[in-house]
């Protein structure tokens, strides 16, 4: 169980202060993406754009950039929630 999660497994959303990320978030996101890029765990996340728009569209929602990495699959070249994702939000 991550910190972003429940005991039931359901994903819980933090509350950001805005939507836009500061240029510190911005940095910080990058370097965090820029890292998943580079493992091979991630493979559908194979270059640091990919990895950062799927944290950024997760930070929109108010949840963390590994949970939207784990929870926020492209699908023909649009973002979809997983179904715990879409509990968690909710």
């Amino acid at each position: 169980m991550t910190g972003n999660e429940n005991s039931e497994g359901a994903i819980q959303k933090y509350q950001p202060q805005h939507t836009i990320p500061t240029t510190h978030e911005l940095n910080s996101l990058r370097g965090m993406a820029e890292l998943v890029a580079k493992s091979s765990f991630y493979k559908d996340l194979n270059g640091l754009e990919k990895a950062a728009t799927v944290m950024l569209q997760g930070f929109e929602l108010g949840i963390s950039p590994m949970a939207a990495i784990r929870n926020i699959h492209i699908i023909n070249g649009k973002p979809n929630l997983s179904p715990p994702l879409m509990i968690g939000i909710a």
